[in-house]
């Protein structure tokens, strides 16, 4: 089952939201939401969730619960970091938190060992998080316009990596090792 919800002014979701127990996918990009709607967790069987250009600022303590969730796309919100409940999303392939106003990713990213698609382009990162080249699973990076200067040595441990996508930094040099 899929509910797209996009291009409204929605501020907020009604509780029945929760009794679409069938619902995989739900777009709510383009609206007005300042925070999830806590009933969203118990859509247990979503798989599929965009939130784009919206308010949010953080995501619900039962976030987490989405545990059958595969892709979610959080571009164009106010995050000032990645919240916590993300690292409990064991299936989690797709994480898009473009435009947003991340400065670091945490350690935990770690948990998040099936990603395969990782979107941080156009965030305040200023150095490149080394944790990230922990996430051997990536086939996709995209890092545009940030202000990076340096990559670390350790980018060679992303064997997986067929996209790259580092424009619009301030890098002035590439290691070696990105060529292996």
């Amino acid at each position: 089952t899929e509910l797209n919800l996009s291009d409204n002014e929605l501020f907020d979701l009604p509780g029945n939201v929760a009794s679409l127990v069938n619902l995989r996918t739900l777009d709510l990009s383009f609206n007005q939401l300042i925070m999830l709607p806590v009933e969203i967790c118990r859509c247990i069987n979503l798989e599929s969730l965009r939130v784009a250009n919206n308010k949010l600022t953080t995501l619900s303590v039962d976030f987490g619960k989405l545990v059958k969730l595969k892709k979610l796309c959080l571009n164009s919100n106010r995050l000032r970091e990645l919240p916590e409940q993300l690292m409990s999303l064991p299936e989690l392939i797709s994480l898009e938190v473009a435009r947003n106003e991340l400065t670091t990713i945490p350690p935990s990213i770690n948990k998040l060992s099936q990603l395969t698609h990782f979107d941080l382009s156009n965030n305040r990162l200023v150095s490149f998080p080394k944790v990230i080249t922990n996430l051997v699973n990536l086939t996709a990076l995209d890092l545009s316009s940030s202000t990076l200067k340096s990559l670390p040595d350790s980018i060679r441990r992303l064997t997986g990596l067929t996209k790259l996508k580092l424009s619009g930094n301030r890098l002035w040099q590439l290691p070696q090792t990105i060529a292996h």
